[in-house]
């Protein structure tokens, strides 16, 4: 560039130069004026954390090198280099450069008109300086040869714009920019945003009336940005009628999150700050980046080359380049800034972005089954498909709501919108709760019938069904079933006519009401059998199997067991044939057979680890271990719980996992071990609610809630418990609030507080008979004579466990029977009834030997040492505590404790 033209740019240039901060070293001579040589001021007093990034920096930077910050607007490339800059001044002593290259600007900082000002501060102002570039650039190497120079040039635009101001060996060259630039022996840094915890100490470092939680939601709201922060807290630290809280709920609305970030504090606001780089692209390369702001989180490249139409991703790489889009090189994926996200959807215009969503929404549903066919396949394809679905689920909740808001007015919307749950039909019951599965499904079905697709609209409809079947509302979850039976057989599909018979016979079965649900059984199989469909025969045997298992009816189930277990071994599907053998096992244990049932599980478990079955061998692993604590070898189930812990962590399954560690629990609390119960317990709710599992969050907080009762703090247990209560009524599982009403009673009983308890048991009653389950019917009928009773209600106690014990007996619940004769046959002792207490703890005693229960076994032991009274009856009390010693014992239970202290007091009245 002519000199002439450099002169002319000299007042406006001679601004980018920063005034001295700080003193010139004594040492120091020359001609030029102290501000010129030592030129970089100090960072902001409240600049936080980057201290890696720091000592990389400084250490580059020793001896004479070239350092890099590269990073978004705003991400305080400059403060920190300003740091990195003060920490060198004694290695850099003759001279501190700065000059802002206006990298961002419409017009940025000619190469020329840099080198002639660096050399008028090494010279003298009215020198002559050579007109050429390269004369600059010869005399700006001789120069500064030799000397102990440092600069910082901010804000540079690209390699072409400093190539020229690289300075010979021994000075160094610190750079900022929002391009990754490369020199050469240059060493970068990529800056990224702020951690949690330096982003709070900013914030409230500037407005220290705001609290540290407060602080924390809006650094998270301001994407942990050091520009947006400092305009929060300079407008709160101004506004002072403004409470912290409510600017939370401001920035919560993303539609004006920018706006009320405000400028505040800052010398540009972070929406100007961005459009810097952004009014500098390309109008294809702008219209990409406009269009990835319908990625709700991060992406990878063969999702924005469909989304964005941007074949070979090629504008995605120039984007990252310019440091508007984030890349993370161990994922390989891409995200935008949450607040750049903002700032490129306020520039989306609605046909472009109409256009852009619906790519997104059609292409994540691909994702979605994708995932499905590989989830399902097993083996390490399962583990695939879970990574995969977990990788992207907020791209496919956000491809779905897309596909859900505009089935009124897009044909290929509704057709989305009912795809969706198809697509993940069995990934997404693990990851949703019963309540998202039915508004996704509900939806569906409102798509599904605008466009008149009976065939999809009748499994829609049975999906709702498993769904409120899951939520224990069997009456909503019957008529659905009954309205897609409607349409299936409207439309003769017989198939679907035969699996929802089976759908509505195991709602029937949930709801106690099993004669129903055998013919809706019979009806199915009779179905399978015309069509010759024998997987259909093989499911249907094993329901009818299941329905006489819970008339107790076990014999003639395990006939039918045999049966599905000879068609699934013949059809070749060891999936149908690990199901059976369950089922088998499950009838064995029933009676007590507890080897034969043990040889079942075995069977399965060892098919699941032939096919790679890893879902399969998990459950097995858990019957096997929920066996061993029924025989009392808690031990031996807390080795199975933990393989099964190993296997959910090892196909990625959390929700198992959260599983796993509560039975680990419970199985700690069995043994009294309750510290380690707790800890169980607490990993398990912390993952819950890390993946956002509420109903394993509130089984965590029972588990807690039953060490607590044990232990006797009885507070924390009611604070536990209240918690999974309203957790429970929040997901409108009413089972578990039935569950959790019991549990929340009992406790207020140990406390005393027996009215309150009855009040929760009645409506703990209330809810199981809307449900019509019976098992929680007889439990609670239980659970509430024992409230009556220690209120000395007598009478009234002995008429709910009779109530209770005639229910168990009706539909085969022999726990529930053998309960209710506990807890009766402890009143009568309580009251001085021994004989009749005696006579229900023999029953009890029967019933424990019949299901092969050694802890209930022993129990029954102690409490029949407890009827006899009678000095020629001390013998058979003798007898009877000796056999619970032997059977706690065997059991490992500290249950042993007490029955030798029991059994020591008798011995000595014997004497």
């Amino acid at each position: 560039m002519p000199l002439s033209a450099w002169a002319a740019g000299w007042r406006s240039l001679s601004n980018l130069i920063k005034p001295l901060e700080w003193k010139k070293p004594a040492s120091h001579k020359g001609a030029v004026q102290a501000e010129d040589l030592y030129q970089i001021r100090s960072p902001v007093r409240d600049f936080i954390g980057r201290r890696h990034e720091i000592s990389l920096l400084v250490k580059a930077l020793r001896g004479g090198a070239i350092a890099g910050i590269n990073g978004m607007g705003g991400i305080g490339k400059t403060e920190l280099a300003l740091s990195v800059a003060e920490k060198l001044r004694a290695e850099y002593s003759e001279a501190q450069l700065f000059l802002d290259m206006r990298g961002a600007d419409a017009i940025p900082v000619d190469p020329a008109d840099a080198l002639a000002e660096f050399l008028r501060i090494f010279g003298r102002r009215e020198e002559k300086l050579p007109e050429d570039v390269n004369g600059l650039s010869n005399l700006y190497q001789s120069r500064l040869s030799g000397k102990r120079v440092l600069i910082l040039l901010d804000n540079v635009a690209d390699r072409s714009q400093i190539k020229l101001l690289v300075p010979p060996r021994g000075c160094g060259l610190l750079i900022t920019s929002r391009d990754i630039l490369s020199l050469e022996g240059m060493k970068s840094v990529q800056l990224e945003q702020l951690t949690t915890e330096e982003a709070r100490k900013l914030l409230t470092g500037i407005s220290k009336r705001t609290p540290p939680d407060i602080a924390r939601q809006i650094c998270s709201l301001c994407g942990r940005l050091p520009l947006a922060i400092r305009a929060a807290g300079s407008l709160l630290n101004v506004t002072i009628n403004l409470e912290p809280e409510d600017y939370v709920k401001q920035l919560s609305d993303e539609r004006t999150r920018l706006k009320n970030i405000g400028v505040e504090g800052v010398d540009i606001g972070v929406e100007a700050s961005f459009n810097l780089s952004y009014a500098n692209l390309l109008p294809e390369t702008a219209r990409v980046f406009r269009e990835l702001s319908v990625f709700p989180s991060s992406f990878d490249d063969k999702s924005e080359e469909v989304v964005c139409e941007d074949a070979g991703h090629a504008h995605l790489t120039n984007l990252v380049r310019r440091s508007l889009v984030l890349y993370d090189g161990e994922t390989r994926r891409y995200r935008l800034h949450d607040l750049m996200r903002l700032f490129a959807g306020k520039r989306l215009a609605p046909p472009e972005g109409s256009m852009a969503a619906k790519r997104h929404s059609t292409f994540y549903a691909g994702v979605l089954r994708a995932a499905n066919d590989f989830y399902i396949q097993g083996g390490q394809s399962l583990n695939s498909g879970l990574l995969q679905f977990d990788t992207e689920w907020s791209n496919i909740e956000t491809g779905r709501a897309w596909a859900k808001k505009h089935i009124d007015t897009d044909k290929d919307a509704a057709l989305l919108c009912s795809d969706y749950p198809c697509a993940g039909a069995d990934l997404l019951g693990l990851r949703q709760s019963p309540l998202e599965r039915i508004e996704w499904l509900e939806s569906a079905l409102v798509a599904t019938r605008r466009m008149g697709n009976a065939a999809v609209e009748a499994d829609h409809l049975r999906n709702i069904g498993l769904a409120y079947t899951d939520l224990g509302e069997h009456q909503k979850s019957l008529k659905f079933y009954k309205e897609a039976l409607v349409v299936a057989r409207r439309e003769g599909d017989q198939y679907l006519i035969g699996d929802l018979l089976g759908a509505l016979g195991r709602a029937c079965c949930e709801a106690g009401r099993v004669r129903r649900a055998l013919e809706y059984y019979d009806q199915w199989l009779g179905i399978t059998r015309s069509l010759n469909h024998l997987p259909g025969q093989c499911r249907a045997l094993r329901s009818l199997g299941s329905a006489y298992a819970e008339l107790s009816e076990i014999a003639r189930a395990i006939d039918l067991y045999q049966q599905s277990l000879l068609i699934a071994r013949e059809i070749g599907n060891p999936r149908e044939e690990n199901a059976t053998l369950s089922h088998l096992g499950d009838a064995h244990a029933n009676l007590g057979e507890m080897r034969r049932a043990i040889e079942f599980y075995e069977q399965a478990l060892d098919n699941a680890r032939r096919i790679e079955d890893y879902t399969c061998e998990a459950l097995m692993l858990n019957n096997l271990g929920d066996l061993y604590v029924d025989l009392g070898d808690v031990h031996r189930a807390i080795e199975l719980y933990e393989r099964r812990l190993d296997m959910s962590r090892r196909i990625a399954d959390h929700t198992d996992e959260c599983l796993g560690l509560i039975d680990l629990g419970d199985a700690y609390e069995c043994l009294e071990e309750f510290d380690r119960a707790i800890e169980l317990y607490e990993q398990a709710l912390s993952l819950a609610r890390r993946i956002n599992d509420r109903q394993s969050e509130g089984q965590s907080l029972s588990g807690m809630g039953n060490v607590y009762a044990d232990s006797d703090d009885l507070d924390r247990a009611a604070d536990c418990y209240q918690q999974d209560l309203a957790i429970m009524r929040e997901l409108g599982d009413r089972r578990s609030i039935s569950a959790s009403l019991n549990n929340l009673a009992n406790v207020y009983a140990e406390m005393g507080e027996s009215e309150r308890a009855i009040g929760l048991y009645k409506e703990a009653l209330a809810l199981a008979r809307k449900m019509e389950d019976r098992r929680r019917e007889c439990e609670t009928l239980s659970n509430m004579g024992n409230a009556y009773a220690d209120m000395d209600r007598i009478d009234r106690a002995m008429k709910l466990l009779q109530q209770s014990i005639s229910l168990a007996r009706k539909i085969g619940n022999r726990e529930g029977e053998y309960q209710a004769l506990s807890d009766m046959g402890t009143i009568y002792v309580e009251t001085g009834k021994y004989a009749l207490a005696r006579g229900c703890h023999e029953r009890a005693l029967k019933l424990a030997v019949e299901l092969g229960d050694l802890r209930s076994q022993a129990n029954s032991c102690y409490n029949l040492s407890l009827t006899f009274k009678e000095p020629d009856e001390q013998a058979k009390a003798i007898s009877y505590a000796e056999s619970a010693v032997e059977l706690y014992t065997k059991i490992d239970s500290p249950g042993a404790t007490r029955a030798l202290e029991h059994l020591a007091q008798l011995r000595g009245q014997f004497e």
